[in-house]
C-alpha cells in the first residue's frame, strides 16, 4: 500500500488535532479524569496510525 502526500498530510493533521487538544487540557488541568480519557484516545489514535503507516510497503 502507498500513501500519496494527502493522505500523509491526513495523518499529520491527525497527530497534530489530538496533541493540541491533550496539550490544551493538560494545561487547563482541571478534570484528571478528562485529562485520562483524551490522553488513552490519544494513545488509540497514535497506535492505530502507526499501525496503518508500519503496515505500508
Amino acid at each position: 500500500m502507498k500513501f500519496t502526500n494527502k493522505d500523509l498530510d491526513y495523518l499529520k493533521d491527525i497527530f497534530n488535532w489530538n496533541f493540541i487538544a491533550y496539550n490544551n487540557l493538560y494545561m487547563i488541568n482541571e478534570d484528571f479524569d478528562l485529562l485520562d480519557s483524551v490522553l488513552e484516545m490519544y494513545d488509540d489514535n497514535m497506535k492505530h496510525i502507526l499501525n496503518i503507516v508500519g503496515g505500508a510497503k
